[in-house]
């Protein structure tokens, strides 16, 4: 999935144009100034230019020429050849139509806006990049704001607001689409995790009150699934009738009626933009 796109004049570190597609609190400005000083860096001791670099949650392609350098931000699932492909391309067609490229033209801020529309096919080209619109979808039926995190555990969370009036406790919706032929494992490390209730770490403040971002409803979506995936999710040892009781570990035992949560689990089927609920 491709999460942001920066097109960075060398030298200068400016921002010539910058796309994102997914709400990720990011500083585009202190970004682009420390890729431009690594950049820099590595050519004045002459070790080459900087090249595709790693996160434990991110993987950046660069596409770099003499004026400009391009920029993918990707997830670790995306397709890293393909990815690449696109930003060499990218970078061509951006010099191609704006050369000579120079910020201190007089140009304007918007100058390169419409740059998106010659590129918006290519970058449909991205791996996964149909989950952005699944989220977008999903938060057209349900409402809320939409949170698109880099755990692997899940995909969205949908945060509906407070629950009650002057209530402090968030009604919040975290979606995973599941692979086909792996639904019934990333369930299981799903609900451990929001058991654990890890997934904070990527989702609220460091200092946030943790029972206020726990779920209200974990969403799984398939595009086809056995019944067997069905049948052992409606089993499982912490399935009811009212939906899933999860318990948190983190919370402390001795905390009267804040041991258990009752989270409603459901299972959606995904078809053309369609969904229809199988539990």
């Amino acid at each position: 999935m491709l999460f942001n796109l920066f097109i960075i004049e060398f030298g200068s570190g400016k921002i010539l144009f910058e796309k994102s597609f997914a709400e990720l609190a990011k500083d585009s400005h202190l970004f682009s100034g420390m890729v431009s000083t690594l950049n820099l860096l590595a050519r004045e001791i002459h070790i080459g230019e900087l090249s595709n670099f790693s996160t434990n949650e991110f993987n950046f392609i660069i596409s770099a020429s003499e004026k400009i350098m391009v920029v993918l931000i990707v997830d670790s699932n995306e397709n890293m050849k393909e990815a690449n492909k696109i930003a060499y391309e990218i970078n061509k067609r951006f010099q191609k139509r704006y050369s000579p490229i120079n910020s201190n033209s007089g140009r304007s801020s918007t100058y390169y806006e419409d740059f998106y529309m010659e590129i918006e096919p290519l970058l449909s080209k991205t791996q996964d990049n149909n989950l952005l619109d699944v989220g977008l979808f999903l938060r057209d039926i349900i409402g809320g704001d939409l949170h698109v995190l880099t755990s692997i555990y899940f995909d969205f969370v949908l945060d509906l607001g407070a629950k009650e009036l002057f209530h402090d406790f968030r009604n919040l919706i975290f979606v995973k689409i599941l692979d086909q032929g792996k639904e019934l494992n990333q369930i299981e490390e799903s609900l451990k995790y929001a058991r654990d209730l890890e997934l904070l770490s990527d989702f609220c403040e460091v200092n946030t009150n943790l029972l206020n971002y726990f779920p209200s409803k974990i969403i799984f979506i398939t595009e086809n699934t056995s019944d067997e995936v069905i049948s052992k999710l409606k089993t499982s040892n912490n399935y009811d009738k009212n939906g899933f009781l999860i318990r948190c570990k983190r919370i402390d035992s001795d905390i009267k009626d804040l041991t258990f949560f009752k989270c409603k689990i459901e299972m959606w089927k995904m078809s053309q933009n369609e969904f229809e609920i199988l539990i």
